[in-house]
């Protein structure tokens, strides 16, 4: 039965299933009625879809041209007096700040960056044994006893990293028997250098050979005063984590004379912060000699610093607490200079360390106890030295490098990472230091002579000073601190590549009138493409009778054809009435709504009435009072004339319209409501009451961009709107259609089931039917 029910008309001789596939072909001409009114929909939404991608070109084009800075485009030509290129020695770029004109340029020395060395280390992998912090370019570098020089030089590397970089990285050199030495290079150039300060007692600047003995000195220094690095608050401690986040804040008293007057300080770095610290200063004098200064940069944050005032300023400083500071700094980099005896002595095949013992260096076979080594020669301070050095079974070479530091004055004895004796003359300038050992046995001599020999050069510190750049603007000589030089002239970025003191560079600058009509013709081909996608979907063939497309007839894109036409046609107001719209510059609009560019007459008017072409596009204003700027303006502000009604300066405090129209903020003022919400304006007078007023116009680019942004704004938009409708439609019937199919699958189920009953009643009664048939025929 189970097989018979499978089968299409087994028992009943009716092909049912062809006769339910013919009945859901009827019943899914309802889904295909639904399904061709959504295909409508889905084309009606990608022609919005596409007609959207080519208004937000034409925004884009339009937010080019609708700021009169937009207008300043300005290009630059280099030529040389020399064989030597122009763009070999320098490149300009002008920026909308720039002004045409002409100027001679003289590179006369290119800026560097600072490069500095450390002493050399006989491991780069082995601990050690430094501890305290380092304030690499602002940041803090903790250093552990169980540092390597390796795990040094990463730190300082990812202190390099945020979005305070310290902007100086390190590397490490093998420099072979001289050891593996931290190189630390600047990324920026100019004579500032590397800051580099100690950020607690241990002098860990001068203890890894950067930096010389040489007293501190103050490290941003100018006319009338000294300065403290910046830091990002001034009511914060600066030990604390807010700031520094230093390992042990220093605490302790700095004695600071200005002008002869000398004061001490208490200072606790874990607790004080700038403002803190100004205030003990102003105490401990009398009067205020110390504030602190702020600066707001370009994005926005605020930086502070302490300032110190007085022509003649000097310090003691307990705990490298003014060092911390940023007030003073290590800054003596001259060359580490000093001897080495030329026999590298090994023990056991490998060489000699401070740990070894002096019996058993290699060939010195017949050691005995109470051998000496006689110290001669002069010390740092021109003294002679007459010393005997015993050895005995413990003795060690860091034994005799004490004694040797010990008798020669201000020296640092150590042994190289070949074995070698190195003594080094702390002192700054020249000493007669001469240095000579002798051992009473020959088996054992650290210089073939005994002489260690001449006072010289062992390591450069300084491998390259940084040095700001020359250079010579119209006979005039500035010094900027880098290759990239900006605010020199107004507007230009001069990108020194190679000093040559007999080049003269001649840079011009002009106005980019070819740059400007490219611009234009850009904007005109973005509007031409939203008025071809318009006309391809409204227009319609008379011979087939067919539509252009989905949109054909949708009083929704006749409406923004319409408005963006009467845009471009409108007659801009506060312009001169012979350069009011664009047919009087050389841009016609034809009878398909496109615009033809006449380049030669828009070349014209760009070169002859510039200022009239920026006004038909961007948006301008003018003012009735020198005091009185404009700053800025929303696409909430209407353009009009703005008086300018003030109750109070410092901060400017008044309205434009209607009192409590707008809200004040130091020199500005901001609408806040009605049609000069969003307008800001700058008032540097002293004047209240009616100061002045203010009269914004809007040009074609300016009009068009605030046209298309309530068109295309992918929240509020008018596209978005239909885009959304169209959606909603397209998803009610993807719900209709799922119903409906859902609706005929169990009609034609229900319809399935009853054929296979029939079926299986069929077959039942044919079953007994041929049974009864038997039975009577065996009856006869």
């Amino acid at each position: 039965m189970a097989g018979t029910s499978q089968v299409s008309g087994l028992a009943s001789g009716i092909n049912w299933k062809t006769i339910l596939e013919q009945l859901r072909q009827v019943e899914n001409s309802k889904v295909t009625l639904i399904q061709n009114r959504e295909k409508v929909y889905q084309d009606r939404l990608a022609a919005w879809q596409g007609i959207n991608t080519k208004l937000l070109a034409l925004k884009t084009a339009a937010g080019t041209l609708n700021k009169s800075s937009q207008f300043n485009l300005f290009k630059t030509s280099l030529s040389s007096n020399t064989l030597t290129a122009a763009d070999e020695i320098l490149t300009a770029t002008a920026s909308s700040d720039a002004a045409p004109g002409t100027y001679q340029v003289q590179v006369l020395s290119l800026a560097r960056a600072q490069k500095l060395s450390s002493t050399g280390y006989a491991s780069q992998t082995v601990a050690l044994n430094l501890s305290g912090d380092l304030i690499i370019g602002g940041k803090t570098v903790k250093i552990t006893p169980s540092d390597t020089l390796k795990g040094i030089r990463d730190k300082i590397n990812n202190a390099n990293t945020g979005s305070t970089p310290s902007k100086v990285t390190a590397s490490i050199v093998n420099y072979g028997t001289e050891g593996y030495r931290l190189i630390l290079t600047s990324e920026q150039e100019g004579a500032a250098g590397i800051s580099l300060l100690n950020g607690g007692s241990a002098d860990l600047v001068g203890g890894m050979g950067f930096a010389d003995g040489a007293p501190k000195t103050a490290k941003n220094s100018y006319p009338g005063g000294q300065e403290s690095d910046s830091f990002a608050a001034a009511d914060k401690a600066i030990g604390g984590a807010d700031l520094l986040n230093l390992t042990s804040a220093q605490s302790g008293s700095v004695s600071l004379t200005i002008h002869g007057a000398t004061r001490t300080v208490a200072v606790d770095l874990a607790a004080d912060s700038l403002n803190t610290i100004r205030d003990s200063i102003n105490a401990a004098f009398g009067t205020p000699v110390a504030s602190v200064l702020n600066k707001t940069d370009e994005r926005g944050k605020t930086s502070y610093r302490l300032l110190i005032e007085g022509q003649t300023i000097s310090y003691e400083d307990s705990n490298n607490i003014l060092e911390t500071l940023g007030i003073l700094r290590r800054a003596g980099f001259s060359d580490e200079r000093g001897m080495t005896g030329d026999v590298a002595n090994r023990s056991a095949g490998a060489a000699i360390t401070g740990s070894t013992l002096i019996k058993d260096i290699d060939g010195y076979n017949d050691y005995s106890s109470g051998d000496t080594i006689t110290l001669g020669g002069k010390s740092t301070g021109g003294a002679d030295v007459n010393s005997v050095f015993t050895i005995t079974d413990s003795t060690t070479v860091d034994d005799l490098l004490a004694a040797i530091s010990a008798q020669y004055g201000n020296v640092t004895a150590s042994v190289t990472s070949d074995g070698r004796i190195r003594v080094v003359d702390n002192v700054l300038g020249d000493t007669n230091l001469a240095v000579t050992l002798t051992p009473s046995k020959t088996t054992l001599q650290f210089d073939a002579d005994h002489d260690l020999g001449a006072l010289g050069t062992l390591r450069a510190r300084q491998i390259q000073a940084g040095a700001d750049a020359e250079i010579s603007v119209d006979g005039v000589t500035v010094r900027p601190p880098s290759n990239t030089v900006s605010g020199v002239i107004p507007g230009l970025t001069l990108n020194l590549k190679e000093a040559d003191e007999d080049a003269t560079v001649t840079l011009r600058v002009e106005r980019d009138s070819g740059g400007l009509k490219e611009k234009i013709q850009n904007w005109v081909k973005a509007y031409n493409d939203v008025i071809e996608a318009f006309n391809a979907q409204l227009k319609y063939n008379s011979e087939t009778k067919q539509p252009g497309g989905p949109l054909f007839g949708d009083s929704s894109l006749r409406m923004l054809k319409s408005k963006l036409t009467h845009t471009i046609l409108n007659r801009v107001s506060g312009t001169d009435p012979n350069y009011s719209t664009l047919g009087l510059i050389g841009i016609k609009i034809g009878t398909d709504g496109k615009l033809t560019v006449n380049e030669e007459a828009l070349g014209e008017n760009l070169e002859t009435r510039f200022g009239d072409v920026q006004k038909l596009f961007a948006a301008t204003w003018t003012s009735t009072d020198s005091s009185l700027t404009y700053v800025y303006h929303s696409s909430d502000t209407q353009e009009g004339t703005y008086a300018l009604n003030l109750t109070g300066t410092n901060p400017v405090a008044g309205y434009f319209v209607n009192p409590g129209d707008a809200t004040g903020t130091g020199e500005t003022l901001r609408g806040i409501s009605g049609d000069a919400k969003g307008l800001m304006v700058r008032y540097s007078g002293a004047a209240t009451g009616l100061v002045g007023s203010l009269t914004l116009n809007y040009g074609v680019a300016e009009l068009l961009d605030r046209s298309l942004y309530s068109i295309t704004d992918a929240i509020d938009g008018l596209i978005a709107n239909k885009q959304k409708s169209l959606q909603n439609q397209t998803k009610r019937m993807d719900e209709d259609i799922k119903r409906l199919q859902d609706r005929i699958d169990r009609k034609m189920q229900i319809l399935e089931d009853q054929f296979i009953r029939m079926e299986s009643v069929l077959s039942t009664l044919q079953s007994q039917s041929n049974w009864l048939a038997s039975q009577i025929s065996s009856l006869k």
